[in-house]
């Protein structure tokens, strides 16, 4: 058998060299490998993320508040008002020419409310239908009930076109989808639909009443009804118009409540305070 020589000392060495070389790189391709496979996964954690984002934007919940109050100006006006701008939010009235006309003392709540740029002033009619004392009869004639809108507009801008109706809660907007007569208003819509008036009618859907001026526990019952139906039209509607009256607000107690119920409503944080002319649908 022949003996096999041995490599020289030189080339044993080299050999070594090598085959480390190769052990080290083929270490660190695996090691790389390894590197981006978790690379990967970071990303694709990061893009869950971002998703998950979206989706929060997209179901924002995030409320629409009108407070709109009716039948002024009138003497608690402007104790009213003082509140409104303490709590900074903004409000639509709702006014009446012959109660602005009544006195020169109404006539300058008229104006303050006017020129404060929290407040933006709206229609309800001249008279307010107070003739003879009998809105069904005076709806009974639908031209007359135009001629008090129009006769109410030399108070406004003469850019507003929406008005709310004395004694009845209907709603007219260009979107037919907003667009709800009663027994009462039907002659009305017909005429103006005739005449093709783009004025706007402006209903609601709650109402403060002589109740919750008088009684805070009242206050958290009409708040509950809104929060049920905010609960309920989660993905649908995001605006809901309140009623109120200036005459509700005499005293310190209804001021009170007044301010502890916006409170509530600005509580989710979420809540924004908007003018009857910022409604989804006004032209």
């Amino acid at each position: 058998m022949k003996k096999i020589k041995a490599l020289p000392e030189n080339k044993f060495i080299r050999l070594h060299f090598l085959l480390a070389i190769f052990v080290s790189s083929f270490l660190l391709i695996t090691t790389g490998c390894k590197n981006v496979k978790k690379g990967n996964k970071k990303e694709q954690k990061t893009i869950v993320k971002s998703d998950t984002l979206t989706q929060v934007k997209q179901n924002d919940s995030s409320i629409n508040i009108y407070l709109t109050f009716d039948d002024g100006p009138y003497y608690s006006t402007l104790g009213l008002t003082n509140t409104l701008i303490k709590e900074n939010v903004k409000s639509s009235f709702f006014v009446i020419g012959s109660q602005i006309t009544a006195s020169k003392y109404y006539d300058s709540v008229f104006n303050t409310v006017k020129q404060n740029t929290l407040f933006k002033t709206y229609n309800h009619t001249f008279s307010h239908a107070v003739t003879h004392g009998r809105i069904k009869k005076y709806y009974q004639y639908p031209f007359n009930v135009w001629n008090d809108i129009q006769k109410n507009k030399q108070y406004l801008d003469p850019d507003c076109n929406i008005t709310r109706l004395p004694g009845t809660n209907a709603w007219r907007f260009q979107d037919s989808n907003k667009c709800f007569s009663n027994s009462s208003t039907r002659l009305l819509f017909n005429y103006l639909d005739s005449i093709k008036s783009k004025e706007m009618m402006f209903g609601w859907d709650f109402e403060w009443s002589g109740k919750e001026s008088k009684n805070i526990t009242k206050v958290d019952l009409l708040f509950e009804k809104i929060s049920d139906r905010i609960k309920k039209n989660k993905t649908k509607n995001k605006n809901y118009v309140i009623l109120l009256h200036d005459y509700l607000f005499k005293d310190e107690i209804a001021l009170n409540n007044l301010s502890y119920f916006i409170s509530l409503l600005k509580k989710n944080g979420t809540t924004e305070f908007k003018w009857a002319s910022e409604y989804p649908g006004i032209q």
